[in-house]
């Protein structure tokens, strides 16, 4: 049970029972497929705990150990779940690579419609949705969503929770709470309290972009409660991000330092390169609130190494937004509205409605100190 349903064990809240197990168990009691398995087991554990470089042992041990045995269809199969492992554990760190081994395990597949296959289609979604091609993103959580009979699983929660996501960044927020709203059903009959927690936290979102404030906080905490009891590290990151910008579109810009101190302490510690982005581009807009322009701007510096670097084209209009408004807070309209311009291009080319109304504002705002009421009301 423990080496060949680790899935199932790790989103119910059982990680720390599986660590334990697995420190038990000894090569040389062990053939090498079982082995090998254990190890893959192991890294999927580390992987969840966030201890990167102890996974990429594991997972390279139980890879190398799994294609030397004779070939078979469990064979295949034991490859595809490592390959898929691999993928999740890169895929904080660099979504390219993790793309490349999802694609890599559909190669080892004997059977094109299996579960399995069904869930690399939805990490692939997913890594697509971090891309900011969300229209391919859908199709591929679709795809793997036709692929899974029609009864309650940990994969069709996946796969939903996909397509929500997708459907909430192009602003579709009505489709995507019905969405998540089906896939949090799933997770309560089946106890994944796992996926509820990212079912929770991307719910408060919507909450919050329709005004609910405080029933986004609820959310968000209920969420952040459920992740520490779990050990969920890169949840507690997200979730401890999201709060902080929730409590800086509140004014409560203590609180919100005190989430997003957190945030960074647990991408930092945990080696979330990915996440870090993110926190470094919710620490500018808080400084920004605060006029600290000098610190926005160091912030800021720092976001767009990693966005670039880890390839996260959502975070650019971002990127040119918070620019603008910098250079507003330092009297450079011109370099302001050449920043605007360029958020807005970047949302338009994404199809980012929010984003592109970020932009927009940006563009309005530094017309308006240019002198160009007429334009500035026009944006």
């Amino acid at each position: 049970l423990v080496v060949f349903d680790t899935d199932a064990l790790l989103n119910r809240g059982h990680v720390f029972v599986l660590q334990k197990v697995l420190a038990m168990f000894r090569e040389k009691e062990l053939d090498e497929e079982l082995w090998g398995l254990a190890n893959l087991a192991k890294g999927q554990v580390e992987t969840f705990l966030r201890d990167s470089q102890p996974a990429k042992e594991s997972l390279q041990l139980a890879l190398n150990l799994l294609d030397g045995l004779p070939d078979s269809v469990d064979k295949w199969n034991y490859l595809t779940r490592a390959c898929q492992a691999i993928g999740e554990l890169l895929e904080r760190e660099t979504s390219t690579a993790a793309m490349e081994w999802y694609r890599r395990g559909l190669e080892y597949l004997p059977d094109e419609k299996s579960s399995r296959a069904a869930a690399l289609h939805i990490k692939l979604g997913n890594i697509l949705n971090q891309l900011g091609k969300f229209n391919q993103a859908i199709e591929q959580a679709q795809a793997g969503l036709n692929m899974l009979a029609k009864r309650d699983s940990q994969i069709r929660v996946s796969g939903l929770i996909t397509k929500g996501t997708c459907q909430n960044m192009q602003g579709n927020y009505a489709e995507a709470l019905r969405t998540y709203q089906e896939a949090l059903a799933i997770c309560e009959r089946i106890h994944d309290d796992f996926q509820n927690i990212k079912i929770l936290g991307e719910i408060a979102i919507i909450h919050e972009i329709n005004g609910d404030w405080p029933g986004a906080a609820e959310k968000h905490k209920n969420a952040l409660g459920w992740a520490e009891r779990l050990g969920a590290t890169a949840e507690q990151a997200k979730l401890n991000n999201n709060l902080g910008v929730l409590f800086t579109n509140m004014g409560d810009f203590q609180t919100a330092e005190q989430y997003l101190t957190k945030a960074m302490t647990l991408v930092h510690t945990y080696q979330m390169p990915l996440y870090e982005a993110f926190v470094l581009t919710s620490l500018v807009d808080l400084s920004i609130r605060r006029k600290m322009w000098s610190i926005a701007e160091e912030y800021l510096k720092q976001a767009e190494v990693l966005i670039q670097d880890k390839e996260i084209p959502y975070l650019i209009p971002y990127q040119w937004y918070y620019q603008a408004l910098i250079r507003l807070g330092l009297g450079d309209p011109a370099g302001a509205e050449k920043a605007a311009r360029q958020a807005i291009d970047q949302a338009r080319s994404m199809e980012l409605p929010f984003e592109e109304g970020l932009g927009l504002r940006a563009l309005g705002m530094a017309r308006h100190v240019s002198g160009q009421p007429d334009e500035s009301f026009e944006a």
